[in-house]
């Protein structure tokens, strides 16, 4: 039998997970550039993602890209027919920003992967310092 009290927690609950959903969305960000960056304010001559953490970088890859990617960047798992990129063949090639909206936006096989600013910026800084 259902508690009778269930829907009256529902109705109180419901509005603050609508509120908690909007302010966790974020405001909307309106030029493309802030948008390919993650929403970074490039105005000022650089991008915030080149101010990773590495190490912190390191339990972001283990937890997030070493399952397609590998601990040495070049396991190649595939993905909708599409090996993972050789990081070290690629990474070396691309910008910070580049770099963070493949990470955020996904691209080609690769799905985004929901990681914050500082996620990214830690797990750039990683693959930096590791795969070039």
């Amino acid at each position: 039998m259902l508690n009778p009290n269930l829907g009256r927690l529902t109705v109180i609950i419901a509005p603050f997970a609508a509120l908690f959903t909007l302010l966790a969305c974020g405001t909307p960000v309106s030029d493309d550039t802030a948008v390919a960056t993650g929403g970074v304010d490039e105005s000022g001559g650089g991008s915030g993602f080149s101010t990773g953490d590495a190490t912190a970088g390191e339990a972001v890859y283990g937890a997030t890209c070493v399952n397609c990617h590998g601990a040495t960047g070049d396991l190649g798992v595939p993905i909708n027919g599409t090996a993972a990129s050789d990081l070290g063949a690629r990474v070396p090639d691309m910008s910070d920003d580049e770099i963070a909206h493949q990470v955020q936006s996904g691209g080609s096989a690769m799905p985004a992967q929901g990681l914050d600013d500082t996620d990214t910026a830690d797990v750039i800084a990683y693959v930096r310092a590791t795969f070039g």
